[in-house]
């Protein structure tokens, strides 16, 4: 998704209905929706959710990302 100071960043949110414009992904019981555009993107991404006490979050690493932000919230792929 276009955003951040680089140009590229994730975005998680709920889906409540997949209208059939997203591809689905599904492991352990966790489905990741992906809009058909952006498909090229996730290509060789590795997607952890981290359990840190009463902290949960997410962690993606990327192959072809070639630079982050300081803020580390967008990046540019190769």
């Amino acid at each position: 998704m276009k955003s951040g100071c680089l140009g590229s960043s994730y975005n998680i949110s709920k889906i409540y209905k997949n209208d059939l414009s997203y591809l689905v992904f599904s492991r352990d019981n966790i489905n990741i929706f992906v809009i058909h555009k952006f498909i090229q993107f996730i290509d060789g991404i590795k997607i952890d959710y981290i359990k840190e006490g009463l902290n949960r979050r997410f962690t993606f690493e990327h192959p072809k990302i070639v630079r982050s932000c300081k803020c580390g919230e967008s990046f540019v792929f190769i």
